[in-house]
């Protein structure tokens, strides 16, 4: 969700301007996470990502317990299996098969927490992230569920890092710093190349 917040925002938009699936990413905390649940579900969305890995807020990094408390609020009734969970290169990965039950999938990885000056000053991403990445697909791959989709994210740019995480588990790859360099036209890039490697 834009930082403009979500009362500024009507995401419902983007269905009819991109025919594709819509997936909305968002933070949210133990206090507000039911009223930003309950006003993205007005959008339709086909997945919730609930981002608890987001290094550009203030060590927003909820605990366990936190986490848990968040995904019992907002995960009930028809929502079940709508959510993903995005993780950070920093979470511990071992607990996750209790909650396989409730998630259609895990995101790894967010980017790498970078602080300066006392302070978090963002994430690294891109290439430098891609080792600890596929590092972290392939021990979620021991844990997973078959119902449960991992997704890789971190220094995917070419078809051949798009293969690199399908081979240690990934079912999909999400592509975010590629993007951000040359736009929507990575995907198709991207696609071709890994379709030519099969």
């Amino acid at each position: 969700v834009p930082n403009c917040g979500i009362d500024n925002v009507d995401i419902s938009l983007f269905k009819d301007v991109f025919p594709k699936p819509l997936i909305v990413s968002v933070i949210v905390d133990v206090d507000d996470c039911e009223y930003v649940i309950d006003k993205c579900m007005t959008f339709h969305p086909d997945l919730i990502e609930l981002n608890f890995s987001c290094p550009n807020l203030d060590a927003y990094f909820p605990d366990y317990d936190s986490m848990v408390c968040i995904m019992n609020k907002v995960m009930h009734g028809d929502r079940y299996k709508q959510f993903l969970v995005k993780l950070g290169p920093t979470s511990e990965l071992g607990y996750w098969p209790t909650l396989y039950d409730y998630i259609a999938g895990m995101v790894v990885c967010n980017t790498m927490p970078m602080t300066y000056g006392g302070g978090v000053a963002g994430g690294m991403g891109g290439r430098a992230l891609k080792p600890v990445s596929l590092g972290m697909v392939q021990r979620l791959q021991e844990f997973a569920s078959s119902e449960v989709s991992i997704i890789g994210v971190g220094g995917i740019y070419t078809g051949q890092d798009v293969q690199e995480y399908l081979d240690v588990g990934a079912d999909a790859v999400q592509i975010g710093t590629a993007h951000a360099i040359w736009g929507p036209k990575i995907f198709d890039r991207v696609l071709t190349e890994w379709i030519n490697l099969q």
